[in-house]
């Protein structure tokens, strides 16, 4: 080889160099770490956001089969009071797979209740009876249902030198009509989640009963405690179901 060759060949990698970046990613390196090869033969790192491959799932045998099928790219799972995240990294994608957890309508129902909602005799036995079936005591929907309310006066009078008056002083009752008074409270059994797996996952939530005899409807307040447990419940339920999927259980979301 001649100088003049030698020379030629330095002069074409010099001018490949400084007219295109060599991309080159070592064997060791993590999967999105890219460099490119600057002029004087250095190298610059470049992480390359991975692209997104997003799937949604709608029980939680099919987010355990996405489990089984990205193996070892699992990261983590992510639970949350909305949804659970798979999180995956393949060779160059980003993959989670997510499913959502809608509540049940009959948790939505009460859950409406927490600050209070009146409705008249009919409409609350029509609503126990249907919408809420199979979620409050059968002896419970009848008591409410065979109730009667009386209104009672109880007139007496009095004499005085300056004038003569007369007092009136209504009692108002509502009671069941074998005589007993009005249950004060009932419990209801509902699941949170209206996904497959825990549709027959029930959680209590008490009910407090108000009867307003100006309005003549009665009030049903659920109470607030019996809410957020069955809430934190249900999410426990979902995490202790997934903990033994060999991957970290997080409570949150991505």
């Amino acid at each position: 080889m001649t100088l003049l060759d030698a020379n030629a060949i330095r002069e074409i990698e010099r001018l490949t160099r400084e007219g295109q970046a060599i991309i080159y990613r070592p064997g060791n390196e993590s999967r999105n770490i890219y460099y490119l090869r600057r002029a004087d033969g250095g190298l610059d790192p470049v992480e390359v956001p991975l692209r997104d491959r997003n799937v949604q799932v709608n029980d939680l045998t099919s987010l355990r089969l996405a489990r089984q099928a990205q193996g070892d790219n699992c990261l983590a799972y992510y639970v949350s009071d909305e949804g659970v995240a798979l999180d995956c990294e393949s060779e160059n994608h980003r993959h989670q797979v997510k499913l959502p957890l809608p509540t049940h309508p009959a948790f939505d129902i009460v859950s409406s209740w927490a600050d209070g909602q009146g409705f008249e005799h009919k409409e609350l036995v029509r609503l126990l009876r249907t919408k809420l079936r199979g979620y409050v005591e059968p002896s419970v929907v009848s008591r409410l249902e065979n109730i009667k309310t009386s209104f009672a006066e109880d007139t007496s009078s009095s004499q005085t030198h300056a004038h003569s008056g007369l007092s009136r002083n209504v009692q108002r009752e509502i009671r069941q009509q074998d005589g007993s008074e009005l249950l004060p409270e009932f419990l209801v059994e509902v699941p949170v989640y209206d996904v497959p797996e825990y549709r027959n996952a029930n959680y209590s939530v008490n009910i407090i009963v108000d009867y307003d005899h100006d309005r003549k409807q009665f009030f049903l307040t659920a109470v607030n405690d019996d809410l957020k447990k069955a809430r934190e419940e249900a999410v426990d339920r979902v995490r202790n179901d997934l903990s033994d999927e060999g991957l970290p259980v997080y409570y949150g979301s991505i």
